[in-house]
């Protein structure tokens, strides 16, 4: 069969460091021992990728339950705001942290008024739930740094100023425009702010027109 020599070699398989033993003889080529190995590292490559595709799988699985969970639980709270409204216990209701947080009654915009001058910290990224949502109010969803403003009755105007600011929007009713008491014109709330596109010029606006009328 011939002199055989016998000695250990490393090579790189992608990422592998292997040793392989090398046999030199008339029959058989040394890279034969190296073809094994290269077939036995392929495998393992496969074992190793088919388990880090499982243990992703699992991750996206264990990741998405848990948006479920939250997105039940964020619902739950807006359900809950709502009622609240529906009760005539609340006018405007903040949910921070899937939590109902404050809650505020009054008339017009006052409660959300409120609610800014005394709780504007807590208005960054929480979800706001109003009885009445018009271009006024939404002024000051703005000013407060909430991400969603759900209103029971909301203008297409306030829709559309919120969104414009990167705030998005849920309603129970869209109406055209928030009318007046009489319903024979708009509400002088919002003929306050009509036409401003500054939030900010806006609600010193709003301020001055609450301020009249609370005069009167």
């Amino acid at each position: 069969m011939g002199l055989q020599e016998f000695f250990f070699a490393d090579y790189h398989e992608g990422n592998l460091l292997l040793t392989v033993i090398l046999v030199r003889n008339s029959v058989n080529h040394p890279l034969e021992f190296r073809r094994k190995n290269r077939i036995f590292a392929s495998e393992n490559i496969k074992r190793h990728s088919y388990i880090m595709k499982k243990l992703l799988s699992c991750a996206f699985m264990a990741i998405a339950a848990l948006l479920l969970s939250t997105n039940a639980m964020a619902q739950q709270k807006m359900e809950e705001a709502k009622q609240l409204i529906r009760d005539g216990k609340a006018e405007c209701v903040l949910i921070q942290n899937d939590t109902i947080y404050a809650q505020e009654r009054g008339h017009g915009v006052s409660p959300l008024l409120v609610m800014y001058d005394e709780r504007k910290d807590a208005m960054q990224g929480a979800t706001l739930v109003d009885k009445v949502i018009g271009r006024a109010a939404a002024s000051i969803a703005i000013c407060g740094g909430v991400k969603h403003v759900h209103g029971e009755l909301m203008s297409e105007d306030a829709v559309e100023f919120l969104n414009n600011n990167g705030i998005s929007t849920s309603y129970t009713t869209l109406v055209h425009r928030i009318l007046n008491r009489n319903r024979d014109g708009l509400c002088p709330l919002e003929q306050s702010v009509l036409g401003i596109d500054d939030a900010q010029k806006a609600l010193v606006s709003l301020r001055k027109r609450v301020a009249e009328l609370q005069k009167k």
